[in-house]
């Protein structure tokens, strides 16, 4: 895991404690799966599989990248032991043939060495935007494909969380039946969500101030 966490295909990102406000809905699904998470033998036992993960769409700026740090907060705590990792191309784009493919391979076994933990896909739609042909279309395409099969076969503790700006430009194929356990949509906050937000940033610049 130590080795893991220091590979040049993996970043690593911190969990955060209250990153977020509003989404009550989706943060209380994640209450409500974190223990059949973490505990396989729970969900089996529940006649019920792991939560293998799920995706977040809606506007920018409605905090679905911030979500991520929360949900690994509230899986591992301070303590940190359900760690947050970026899933990033440009961590795995290599410039001979066949570099990238072999980058993936290692990057899904250093992040499989971290189970249990959380993969982030930030904004999924555009790091598999593969629109035009060009080679490096192609290696996103056999990313993408890896990546989808390694979410279908998947046997390990990952949680794979993924964040979209709109749901009209993702691949039909992450759409499928068994990618993701659940899908969420977010949008503009309400009145009371407002307050919350406000109040939140209005704490934060407190104790800078302090």
């Amino acid at each position: 895991k130590k080795e893991a966490r220091y590979d040049s295909t993996v970043t690593m990102i911190e969990p955060q404690e209250a990153a977020v406000e509003g989404l009550k809905e989706f943060l209380c699904w994640i209450d409500d799966i974190k223990e059949e998470f973490l505990d396989e033998e729970k969900a089996f036992r529940f006649g019920n599989k792991p939560p293998k993960g799920v995706l977040l769409t809606g506007i920018p700026g409605s905090g679905k990248t911030q979500a991520a740090k929360q949900v690994a907060f509230r899986m591992g705590g301070l303590e940190g032991n359900v760690p947050l990792v970026q899933f990033r191309m440009d961590n795995l784009l290599g410039g001979l043939v066949g570099d990238s493919e072999a980058n993936f391979k290692r990057c899904r076994k250093r992040i499989e060495a971290l189970s249990p933990c959380i993969v982030l896909l930030d904004e999924i739609e555009k790091t598999f935007d593969t629109e035009g042909k060009s080679s490096s279309n192609d290696v996103k395409m056999n990313i993408l494909t890896a990546l989808l099969d390694w979410m279908q076969e998947n046997e390990r503790q990952i949680f794979f969380f993924a964040t979209s700006n709109s749901v009209v430009h993702l691949k039909p194929e992450l759409l499928r039946d068994g990618r993701f356990d659940m899908r969420f949509c977010v949008f503009m906050p309400t009145h009371d969500e407002l307050v919350e937000i406000f109040r939140l940033h209005m704490e934060h610049a407190n104790r800078r101030a302090n």
